[in-house]
């Protein structure tokens, strides 16, 4: 069988999704019982749209256990689809001034985080069923 570009191209992407999604999950698994739970404030919503949709990134700020004031841009968002997207609807679960559990890695090898299970685990999940989805593609383009 020929292999084409886009089953190299599909495959590679893939690999690599999948390689960073289980380097990520062994990370933060290894580092779990290190991270230190801690209470951080909602400062700002950092909002973006693109050509679908309307998303809000917190911007958190926390003080760690030597007193110094750290802040973070969450990867956990909402966003809302931009066809339905209608200012007075637009809600975010996220308020300025809001209280909000976060973890935090004091040897600084993982970015602080919302503690909970999606601050923790979405991206590498996201990666990895992505990786796996374009290694799917790759195989079904060469197979026909």
């Amino acid at each position: 069988m020929h292999v084409s570009v886009p089953v190299i191209i599909f495959g590679l992407i893939g690999i690599f999704s999948l390689w960073y999604a289980c380097w990520d999950s062994l990370r933060k698994w290894r580092r779990r019982h290190l991270l230190i739970r801690t209470i951080g404030q909602v400062m700002h919503l950092e909002n973006s749209m693109s050509a679908t949709s309307r998303t809000s990134y917190p911007v958190i700020r926390f003080m760690n256990q030597e007193g110094r004031v750290i802040s973070f841009k969450s990867s956990v968002t909402y966003s809302m689809p931009k066809f339905s997207y209608q200012p007075h609807r637009y809600r975010s679960p996220y308020r300025i001034g809001q209280n909000i559990a976060v973890c935090y890695d004091p040897g600084g090898v993982l970015p602080p985080m919302i503690d909970s299970w999606m601050g923790r685990w979405f991206i590498p999940l996201g990666t990895g069923v992505g990786g796996a989805l374009f290694l799917g593609g790759a195989w079904r383009i060469w197979v026909g």
